[in-house]
């Protein structure tokens, strides 16, 4: 069924709300003059939009006199009857909202598979990954799996048994994990360019302990030591900061609550105040984040390598699982 043009409006608010997982199973949806309102669109048009989505999604059921809900998994697992391919994305955060580096990699993610016809059967939060053995048993039901986020925090080891492939992980799990990312290597040579540009010779490492933000600071802590910068063992957070040294954040959150509480303190920007950096573009993602000099990178595209490296492990299963790193570019803000 084609799209319906004058519904498109529509029918991307309700996909990017599927996606980002603000429906939860058995909710029921907007109605169709709630929609009607809400973008202006005849009750024909919006009767229209709905019924290409139920096409689409086999998850949005219409129950007759009251109305549509979203009921996950009431369509055909994986690997029942007509055995196609299908991949279960893995999320460990709850996206509320239709912003944000995992809700980007998902986007391309989704768009991939739609082109090739692959079913992406599920994203599972949290809540419904208590431990590595229900992740093991989840993802088994599928061709392969996706895992969006720092499940090397969580699990010190995982056998899963469909090839696997991590965003935003450095841990590989001996080898059965692929890995794709920000290229950490070349994000601190650019964040070492920065500081130097600007003469500071002592920069202060602020990080969480998660994997691939400690494997982010060790790399930046290596190559500044060669540029005769010096820098602190990470920390995660500073009482008060020091005129000459510089603050590098391995990820765009830690220099956003920074932002926020030095903005609270003192009623100025920190990163006009101070040399600071963060690194993975989420000022790019999310509306109202704070301002400052930044490593990106384009997250649907690492949804996109994601996908292809999934696939590939799926049609060959003796394939050696890689890491994968993307390269990201420097955004100089607030310039």
């Amino acid at each position: 069924m084609r799209r319906p043009d004058k519904a498109f409006t529509m029918i991307k608010y309700l996909e990017d709300q599927l996606l980002a997982g603000a429906y939860a199973a058995g909710q029921r949806m907007p109605s169709l003059r709630t929609l009607m309102r809400k973008f202006g669109i005849s009750y024909g048009t919006a009767r229209r939009g709905m019924a290409y989505l139920y096409m689409k999604y086999p998850d949005i059921s219409k129950e007759k006199g009251r109305g549509t809900y979203f009921k996950p998994g009431s369509s055909n697992q994986a690997g029942e009857g007509n055995g196609e391919i299908s991949i279960v994305v893995c999320c460990n955060e709850l996206h509320r909202n239709t912003s944000g580096l995992y809700y980007s990699a998902l986007k391309g993610i989704i768009a991939s598979a739609e082109k090739e016809g692959v079913r992406i059967e599920k994203v599972m939060h949290a809540s419904d990954l208590s431990d590595a053995g229900t992740l093991r048993e989840t993802t088994a039901r599928y061709s392969g799996a996706i895992l969006l986020g720092q499940y090397d925090a969580f699990f010190s080891s995982l056998e899963l048994s469909v090839p696997t492939v991590g965003v935003m992980m450095e841990n590989s799990f001996n080898g059965s994990v692929s890995v794709v990312d920000l290229d950490p290597y070349l994000t601190a040579k650019l964040a070492v360019r920065y500081f130097t540009e600007h003469k500071i010779k002592k920069v202060k490492i602020l990080s969480s302990m998660n994997n691939a933000f400690v494997l982010r600071g060790k790399i930046f802590a290596m190559l500044a030591a060669e540029q005769g910068i010096s820098c602190s063992k990470p920390v995660t957070a500073v009482r008060s900061y020091t005129p000459g040294t510089g603050y590098f954040f391995t990820s765009d959150n830690w220099a956003h609550t920074a932002c926020l509480r030095y903005k609270e303190q003192t009623g100025r920007e920190l990163g006009s105040d101070y040399v600071i950096m963060g690194v993975d573009g989420k000022q790019f993602l999310q509306p109202g984040f704070s301002r400052f000099p930044t490593v990106a990178v384009d997250w649907e595209q690492v949804g996109i390598a994601a996908y292809r490296e999934c696939m590939a492990r799926i049609s060959t299963p003796s394939l050696t699982a890689k890491k994968i790193f993307l390269t990201g570019w420097f955004a100089n803000y607030p310039d």
